[in-house]
């Protein structure tokens, strides 16, 4: 990456876990990686993601005119998938 006179390169690596799988939320740590010139800097970030359970989408969803269905949404490079809502409005 060059950007006017600093010459480097970011790596960014997210581990993502639920440390309590009876609540709403999951946490994501970032890890990013600078290299600059031979001199490596590493920063973290923590993310707590999530706000409701499948049932209250579902439920909103509903009570709002939609037809709800779920589908898996396909795991990728990082390892992880999930499920997809679809909302179709009746």
């Amino acid at each position: 990456m060059d950007k006017g006179n600093v010459i480097g390169e970011l790596t960014c690596i997210e581990h993502l876990y639920d440390p309590d799988p009876n609540d709403t939320t999951i946490e994501s740590v970032f890890f990013y990686l600078w290299d600059e010139s031979g001199h490596l800097r590493i920063e973290q970030d923590h993310h707590t993601t999530g706000l409701f359970s499948t049932l209250i989408w579902t439920q909103t969803l509903e009570n709002t005119g939609f037809t709800v269905t779920e589908d898996f949404f396909p795991r990728y490079e990082g390892g992880y998938g999930g499920h997809i809502m679809i909302g179709q409005l009746s």
